[in-house]
């Protein structure tokens, strides 16, 4: 989504800024599609629905790292790499407690309740 029309004219004109520059959102990546290492013929029997999960969010050297951390755990015990060489290269996973889950529902409620009060939101 881009919002050059809310950018005044003035700004644009020839002296005002010399070069203008387009930032674009990373995107996002499947680890099936967009990953060379994972699309692969070896992880081809792999369901990597937990992976992507797990690595959602990622970028594709991130993703690429992963699997040659898991192909090296692999190669270190002479074998081919299995899913649980993959599995296990990810971060752990963080636990959330009762008190943290509920400080978090609190903190949204008042985003919602903000909202509601300007009006416009949830209409």
């Amino acid at each position: 989504m881009q919002y050059l029309e809310l950018i005044d004219t003035a700004l644009l004109r020839p002296g005002k800024l010399d070069r203008h520059t387009k930032i674009t959102f990373a995107k996002r990546y499947s680890p099936r599609r967009d990953t060379p290492l994972l699309s692969q013929q070896d992880l081809a029997e792999f369901d990597m629905d937990v992976i992507a999960y797990r690595t959602e969010g990622w970028n594709g050297a991130q993703l690429e790292q992963l699997v040659r951390d898991a192909r090296r755990r692999a190669r270190g015990k002479g074998r081919e790499m299995e899913y649980s060489d993959l599995y296990n290269q990810l971060p752990p996973q963080e636990a959330v407690n009762d008190a943290i889950r509920l400080r978090c529902a609190i903190h949204e409620s008042g985003h919602a309740i903000v909202g509601v009060l300007l009006g416009g939101l949830y209409d």
